[in-house]
């Protein structure tokens, strides 16, 4: 990029971020919000996504090129130009079962070829069967595949619409006249916020699962909001089966008394994961175990790791952070090891007990799957996909509870520019620790977001107005115990 681009860039990023913070220094000194609740969550998101476009240009404008920004995603995805990460893995892992039906998948891909084949068992199943009833080889299916989820992408903007809409409407209907222009400009504004979103667009860039993964976790928290704790419980079990360690949700489902969501999780990840020991045997899942054993000892050190796992793993060896090495993980590291497991423990422990004996809403629920990805040793940056449904479901929240005061817009506002984006084209000029804490600017976010959704559900039932506490009638989306 030439110098007049990076100018252009750097003055209409500088514009766009001086113009939001004069309105969020507005919003926070007005005593007496006017407008509908909907109509001001629209504005907020809107604000936060001018934000996130703002800071995008300047870091284009300071690093010379679009590389790794959400500008070149977006691009990515309007050409319809992707890879085939999750799929080329998942594809050796299929021919190899067919090859060698009797060797141990795990032990020989990933202990012996060092191959990261990371994926359960159970998530080769409708890849396997796919190919088989079409008859494609993998290069077709994989083209086809890669459709499938740009259209996913399409799917989430009318669903994230909806978890806004029924947010704010929960206590503020709107009158049938005005109901077209407000979803007119919803639609619009979540769209908007979909196709800029850094983390879900990544997702569909690389080629990975977790696009439907996403998807599924949309269709829960719509579900869940509609009082469908059945088909919630079985959409998440679904995405057991391709991440096993949020089988957390079913002790956190029976916690709380939500015994139809438990069942249907556990019934849905069970019948995966039969078929799949019947198709491939059971050592194939069993042995996935050690895999997750050994990922959990050593992790990643790679910029795109965004868990306290990948922070920590910069800080002790800084060497790795820019290079990705599909053959070697990072050498054990005992205060990698330990911090990550004690975040962990820290993440599913709070998520496991917060208002535990009390009914869930579906603030409630976000603070589960959030910090189950944060968890997880190795978060890449498209696992954070999932955080855009979640502050869609805290605009509403942020101006009817005021989790942080009159600071909860701004909070919104820098917590939403934080994951929105990548800035490591130029934070990756500072390898060394300390300096290199600046590369986990999605962590961070990722965690202001967690931190916003503890405090907006312990106010359920409670609205903030000018200092002023008022009781409302309930949860906007209780379920029954």
């Amino acid at each position: 990029m030439g110098t007049a681009g990076r100018s252009v860039c750097l003055l209409v990023g500088c514009l766009a971020l001086v113009w939001v913070t004069r309105v969020v220094i507005r919003l926070a000194r007005q005593r007496h919000p006017d407008g509908h609740l909907l109509d001001r969550s629209v504005a907020l998101i809107g604000i936060a996504v001018l934000a996130a476009l703002g800071s995008c240009l300047i870091s284009v404008g300071i690093a010379g090129h679009l590389d790794e920004t959400s500008l070149s995603s977006l691009i990515n995805f309007a050409t319809r130009n992707a890879w085939a990460d999750s799929w080329r893995f998942m594809a050796t892992a299929i021919d190899h079962l067919r090859e060698h039906p009797d060797v141990p998948l795990y032990q020989s891909l990933f202990f012996n070829m060092h191959l990261k084949f990371i994926y359960p068992i159970s998530s080769l199943v409708w890849m396997d069967l796919l190919q088989q009833r079409l008859g494609w080889d993998w290069a077709h299916l994989t083209v086809l595949i890669n459709k499938l989820c740009w259209l996913v992408l399409l799917m989430a903007v009318p669903l994230g619409a909806r978890l806004v809409w029924t947010q704010a409407t929960a206590l503020q209907p709107i009158a049938q006249s005005q109901r077209l222009v407000y979803a007119a400009g919803l639609l619009l504004i979540t769209g908007i916020a979909t196709i800029t979103f850094y983390p879900l667009l990544l997702s569909y860039q690389a080629g990975q699962i977790q696009t439907p993964i996403t998807l599924l976790v949309v269709l829960a928290f719509v579900a869940w909001q509609q009082r469908w704790s059945v088909l919630a419980g079985v959409l998440l079990g679904i995405c057991c089966a391709f991440k096993p360690q949020w089988l957390v949700m079913l002790p956190w489902a029976l916690l709380r008394r939500q015994v139809g969501m438990a069942a249907a999780l556990a019934a849905t990840f069970g019948a995966l994961t039969a078929v799949a020991a019947a198709r491939y045997g059971t050592d194939s899942v069993t042995g996935y175990l050690s895999v997750l054993r050994y990922i959990s000892e050593h992790g990643e050190a790679y910029y795109a790791n965004q868990s306290v796992n990948g922070l920590v793993n910069r800080l002790v060896n800084p060497q790795d952070l820019l290079s990705f090495d599909d053959h070697r993980y990072p050498d054990y590291q005992l205060p990698v090891h330990v911090s990550s497991l004690l975040t962990s423990l820290l993440l599913i422990g709070l998520a496991l007990f917060h208002r535990w004996r009390e009914t869930p809403g579906v603030l409630d629920l976000a603070i589960a799957i959030l910090s189950l990805t944060m968890a997880s040793p190795v978060a890449w940056e498209h696992h954070y996909g999932v955080v855009l449904p979640i502050l869609l479901l805290l605009a509403p929240e942020a101006l009817r509870r005021r989790p942080f005061g009159r600071g909860s817009e701004a909070w919104f506002v820098v917590a939403f520019v934080l994951v929105a984006d990548s800035f490591f084209g130029v934070t990756k000029q500072w390898v060394a620790a300390p300096f290199n804490l600046l590369q986990s600017s999605i962590l961070f976010g990722a965690a202001m977001v967690l931190l916003m959704l503890y405090r907006a559900s312990m106010r359920q039932g409670v609205a903030i107005d000018d200092g002023e506490t008022v009781r409302l009638p309930g949860p906007p989306a209780a379920l029954p115990a």
